[in-house]
């Protein structure tokens, strides 16, 4: 998605364009929506426009679109199966787009209800927006993004958190040109997952941690599962540097490691 196209959307998102289907190759967007904390768009909230979404289930190509200005949104987000076909596009400034929560297993979440987004529809697409779960390393698994929505992208967003970043649940996925933070296994699940062109960051753990990038949790033998990660970047932030290291994890029976070329 170019700054064009975003600019586009933003006008349809806004009332500046009045043509009902915006048709780009196989995609048609049949409604382009805006939140707004101050009231200009259609909905305050990312979960009213959620809502207010037609039910989308079975084999369509007719995308819904939430155009999400910059700012920071302290919502926590699920987006069920039959919201399939959602995209949602960060603003058009520099400043990012940010949803943010802070659930917890040390604040009294399981894991997979700590997501701050966690997202089941079909052919999910987000771009430009960073998820972030503030948690803290002190608060065990705190999960920014739970995706178990197939076929769903993830472009030019970023991931931030500490243990449990990242949870790849189920079904296929690809992250291209992303950022993910964390400290323990914090790209983990049972997806099949491809990460292209992004930037892994190992942020500084607690002192009897470790820090361990994925934990592949296949069960099954013949599961088509996996973790790959693809022309990417691994890099330690500046408070890791002096204590660098790296390893991988293997969650159940049949997990597998990383595997691909790292640059």
């Amino acid at each position: 998605m170019s700054s064009n196209d975003k600019q586009t959307i933003y006008e349809y998102a806004t009332g500046k364009r009045d043509v009902k289907t915006l048709t780009n190759g196989k995609i048609t967007v049949k409604q382009v929506v805006m939140v707004s904390h101050n009231g200009d768009g259609q909905f305050k909230t990312i979960n009213d426009a959620i809502t207010a979404m037609p039910n989308v289930t079975g084999d369509s190509n007719e995308y819904y679109v939430i155009y999400i200005p910059t700012g920071v949104y302290e919502e926590y987000i699920s987006i069920p199966k039959y919201k399939q076909n959602l995209v949602l596009v960060g603003g058009l400034s520099t400043n990012p787009t940010i949803i943010s929560g802070n659930r917890s297993v040390g604040g009294g979440s399981t894991t997979f209800s700590s997501a701050t987004l966690a997202v089941f529809g079909k052919k999910f697409i987000a771009v430009d927006i960073t998820f972030r779960n503030t948690a803290g390393p002190s608060k065990y698994q705190a999960v920014a993004v739970l995706n178990g929505a197939d076929q769903s992208i993830f472009n030019r967003c970023t991931f931030e958190g500490y243990r449990n970043t990242l949870y790849v649940h189920s079904f296929r996925q690809f992250y291209v040109n992303c950022h993910i933070l964390g400290t323990v296994d914090f790209i983990f699940g049972n997806a099949a997952a491809v990460i292209q062109e992004s930037y892994i960051h190992a942020r500084l753990p607690l002192p009897t941690q470790d820090d361990v990038i994925t934990a592949q949790g296949r069960t099954d033998p013949s599961q088509n599962t996996g973790i790959s990660i693809i022309s990417s970047f691994i890099r330690a932030n500046d408070d890791l540097i002096s204590n660098m290291g790296f390893t991988k994890y293997i969650w159940e029976d049949h997990g597998r490691s990383i595997r691909g070329r790292f640059i």
